[in-house]
């Protein structure tokens, strides 16, 4: 079951908002991610992020870098090993022990990530047979 008690396509906006404010810690079954690591944002802090990632990002022309697939496919492959669990992208958390989500950042073009995402996953994970 998921940190939301239901399925994950069940999952409102309402649910998402909730974490923020409950401040709801990551664990086993949750992680949260800022958004998704691309060439331009790679390796900066948040608040360095250039005014050229803000641009490509609302042209929904952001790429993820090798590096980024990289990290998302060892976030679901962990998840899929164990007993499942829900990656939540678009929150920023707090930096505590386990971190907790602190606030809501949309992502622009968020079903263009879906989709992307989605073929990362299926060209990017084969299960062991």
């Amino acid at each position: 079951m998921t940190p939301f008690q239901k399925r994950v396509a069940d999952v409102t906006k309402e649910n998402i908002l909730e974490l923020v404010e409950r401040r709801e810690p990551e664990g086993r079954f949750l992680e949260y991610k800022r958004e998704f690591p691309s060439r331009e944002n790679e390796g900066r802090p948040p608040e360095q992020t250039p005014s050229s990632m803000v641009a490509s990002a609302a042209r929904g022309t952001t790429a993820l870098s090798d590096h980024g697939k990289e990290k998302l496919l060892k976030e679901v492959v962990a998840f899929a090993n164990g007993d499942g669990g829900v990656l939540v992208v678009g929150i920023d958390e707090r930096d505590t022990n386990p971190p907790r989500a602190e606030c809501l950042l949309p992502i622009p073009h968020v079903l263009s990530w879906e989709d992307r995402f989605r073929n990362i996953i299926l060209s990017g994970i084969e299960p062991l047979t």
